[in-house]
């Protein structure tokens, strides 16, 4: 029987590496061509040439194809198709398998046209850390188009207006569309109780009665738990309180808050 389909997105900086290790441990396929990132080469230069094209017309990850025009919905379907069949020429027929961007986020609607039945994992992690990390690269490319007129500047405060937008946005589209094929997973708890975590994915996925204890532990042991997790607590109130009040919709929607 035919696997579906589990792929990765998230805001950058979010810990999508470290789930997509532990998605390797547990068996499932996550590509052999893959950058520092551990990001799939085989769609980089696909989100690099679409994803501006794309935010440049609908301003959020939250589109609809007939948003777009015909004729370029056309072009960016096949191109990703290409993409996935490259990439799953080298996984063995009914093997798990998936991949990971954090930018596939904004290609969501595309991925629903050309796979069916997949399931999209969507990494949260809480945005006042997001907003005080060194990894800025989505909101410098796509703030402008997600925040019309508004400068591009890589800082905390923009950082956690985008977060909020990206992934509120995001998972209104992705629920309604997947149901309970939209995974959010916090990587707090992850970090916090991995073992436990992980069993309720991989039953959430489908793959239970593929993952013996041993694929538990390695997945569980594979996990790094970065010390900048609740890096903003080491702000000041006020500081902390700023940030928060910015990116409050999504930090309750998404129950740091």
């Amino acid at each position: 029987m035919e696997a579906n389909p589990i792929i990765i997105g998230a805001t950058g900086g979010s810990g999508t590496r470290a789930l997509r290790n532990v998605l390797v441990e547990v068996g499932v396929f996550m590509g052999v061509r893959v950058n520092a990132s551990d990001d799939s080469l085989d769609f980089v230069e696909f989100l690099d040439a679409f994803i501006e094209p794309i935010l440049s017309k609908v301003h959020s990850p939250n589109y609809r194809l007939e948003d777009l025009p015909k004729e370029f919905v056309h072009t960016v379907s096949e191109q990703l198709l290409r993409c996935v069949d490259k990439y799953r020429s080298d996984c063995a027929p009914g093997r798990p398998w998936g991949w990971k961007n954090p930018r596939n986020l904004y290609i969501f609607p595309f991925i629903r046209k050309i796979l069916p039945n997949f399931y999209f994992i969507h990494l949260m992690r809480d945005g006042r850390d997001m907003a005080l990390s060194n990894n800025q690269n989505q909101l410098r490319s796509y703030n402008r188009y997600l925040f019309s007129g508004r400068e591009i500047l890589s800082t905390p405060e923009a950082s956690m207006r985008f977060w909020s937008k990206v992934n509120t946005d995001f998972s209104k589209t992705a629920q309604h569309h997947l149901g309970a094929r939209y995974i959010l997973l916090r990587f707090e708890d992850l970090c916090a109780d991995p073992r436990r975590v992980i069993c309720s994915l991989c039953e959430q996925i489908g793959i239970t009665n593929q993952v013996a204890d041993t694929n538990l532990d390695k997945a569980v042991a594979s996990l790094y738990v970065p010390e900048s997790c609740g890096r903003w607590k080491q702000l000041t109130k006020q500081q902390a309180y700023f940030l928060t009040t910015i990116g409050a919709e999504g930090l309750r929607q998404f129950r740091y808050i």
